[in-house]
């Protein structure tokens, strides 16, 4: 059974994946290159947005699947374990 993931869990690891692809958060709705990390329960929940223009537009470069929180969570662990890999650190 996967443990329960909470909301601050899924941001802390969503800072962590940043930091690891070198990535930074978007400080507003018009940070150009700036990621959020965005949540729709209706439709599924988190995935990763990216700031594209000025006036808020935004772009999916992970794909626009949406996860629940424990798929989210282990979905960037393993992302981060395998850039860790690759860098020769694991």
């Amino acid at each position: 059974m996967v443990e329960r993931i909470t909301q601050s869990q899924v941001k802390s690891m969503f800072g962590l994946f940043l930091k690891a692809i070198g990535g930074r958060p978007a400080q507003s709705y018009n940070d150009v290159g700036g990621f959020l990390l965005d949540y729709n329960p209706t439709y599924g929940g988190y995935s990763i947005q990216r700031v594209s223009n000025q006036k808020g537009g935004v772009d999916e470069p992970f794909g626009a699947y949406k996860m629940k929180s424990s798929e989210f969570w282990y979905t960037l662990r393993f992302a981060m374990d395998t850039i860790e890999v690759m860098k020769g650190k694991r």
